[in-house]
């Protein structure tokens, strides 16, 4: 995955978690089912909790 994509995808990942409110927004949705999907079949591999490839860890928060 090319570091554009991954910086870009954190970037989705912090706006997202800063707006997050009480209730589920469409953003919220959107992020679950869409977002969190392709990180999951495409970059936990490398960055999750048993490896973290250049130091970034997408499983948690």
């Amino acid at each position: 995955m090319s570091r554009s994509i991954l910086v870009s995808l954190v970037l989705v990942l912090g706006t997202v978690e800063g707006n997050a409110a009480e209730s589920p927004t469409k953003a919220d949705l959107h992020f679950e089912q869409s977002i969190r999907p392709v990180l999951v079949t495409k970059c936990l591999k490398c960055h999750g909790e048993k490896k973290q490839e250049g130091h970034l860890r997408l499983d948690s928060r």
